[in-house]
């Protein structure tokens, strides 16, 4: 396996990038690419870095000093160009997707790293990761205009009997809350905001996640409602 950081790599290939990060899991038994990456998007940070700005990846596959298989994602986005993966006006990214089934109802928070904050997910296991990126096209061009004022009003996750699901808040300091509780993290990337269970979910339940935020003051809501199956 290629030595060095991934700035040093992806230059090495000959890319030139403006941005780019780098995320490493485990491929588990299977040594299968797909469960390297849903393990990663059922993440804070990692999953963040895959649902980022870049626009090329590369993928490497090897094995750990313990002889674990493991896989690398090198993410980046070339030195020319200027708004990378902007989702378009109105539209949000976000993991689960809507009506994703088999998503994994745990999430190790104690073996991320950097590890989310101990204070606020205290055990070392919690529920799957929620992620929202609402660095779309009106929030790009709000925030060339200097208007932006990026509020989130609602961001909760209720299970199959419409209870709300116990959750933290992390964000990108940049955004604020105006109705919902967030705690700043600056290991998150411009524009996410990511709910985190508290605890495990349940085998085989359907989730609903209702998300809702303004881009600036006196702007039209950014919404949206979805729901996602955990694994039987």
């Amino acid at each position: 396996m290629t030595t060095g950081t991934h700035v040093s790599r992806i230059a090495k290939s000959g890319f030139v990038a403006g941005f780019s990060t780098e995320v490493v899991g485990g491929t588990g038994a299977s040594r299968k690419a797909s469960d390297c990456i849903l393990g990663l998007l059922n993440t804070v940070y990692h999953g963040a870095a895959i649902l980022s700005a870049s626009t090329h990846v590369g993928l490497g596959f090897g094995t750990d000093s313990a002889g674990f298989p493991v896989c690398v994602a090198d993410l980046a986005a070339l030195s020319t160009t200027t708004y990378a993966q902007v989702a378009p006006a109105g539209s949000l990214v976000t993991y689960p997707y809507a009506d994703q089934t088999g998503v994994f109802e745990t999430f190790y928070a104690g073996a991320e790293v950097p590890r989310p904050p101990v204070a606020l997910l205290p055990n070392y296991t919690a529920g799957s990761v929620v992620l929202v990126n609402i660095r779309n096209a009106d929030y790009v061009n709000t925030k060339a205009q200097g208007t932006l004022n990026a509020q989130v009003s609602k961001f909760e996750l209720k299970d199959a009997g419409g209870n709300v699901v116990p959750s933290i808040i992390l964000t990108n300091s940049q955004i604020k809350g105006n109705g919902a509780t967030l705690n700043a993290d600056t290991n998150l990337g411009e524009g996410f905001v990511v709910l985190v269970p508290s605890a495990p979910l349940a085998k085989g339940v359907t989730y609903t996640v209702t998300f809702s935020a303004t881009l600036k003051t006196g702007g039209d809501p950014l919404g949206k409602t979805w729901s996602f199956t955990t694994n039987p």
